[in-house]
């Protein structure tokens, strides 16, 4: 009974995907769905899934070595580490030590 009501629902979902394809939805997300529920029951479809996020993990991580990933980490992180070492600079000339850095935020690799 179990089996059968997991069968069943994995099946509407990954249908609910395939339809999605084609009409407006996420389709990816339902044919996901339902072989992530398939896999809960069927060893066929619990190879599949980690298959499959074996593969997106090794996706992902190219996507994070892109230079347009790497652009937007600079973004992110370019006024919060120029403030920091605008105040590191402030606090070392209060104490009289020179300051040996420079303020600008350069583009990562430059």
């Amino acid at each position: 009974m179990v089996r059968g009501s997991i069968a069943l629902i994995g099946f509407a979902l990954f249908i609910a995907g395939v339809a999605m394809l084609v009409l407006p939805g996420p389709g990816w997300v339902f044919i996901f769905l339902g072989i992530g529920v398939w896999s809960m029951e069927f060893d066929w479809a619990h190879r599949l899934n980690q298959w499959a996020l074996r593969k997106l993990s090794v996706v992902w991580a190219r996507w994070q070595a892109t230079p347009l990933m790497q652009w937007w980490r600079w973004c992110r992180s370019g006024p919060r580490r120029q403030a920091a070492d605008n105040i590191h600079g402030a606090q070392l000339q209060a104490r009289g030590e020179p300051v040996t850095f420079s303020a600008r935020n350069s583009f990562p690799g430059h």
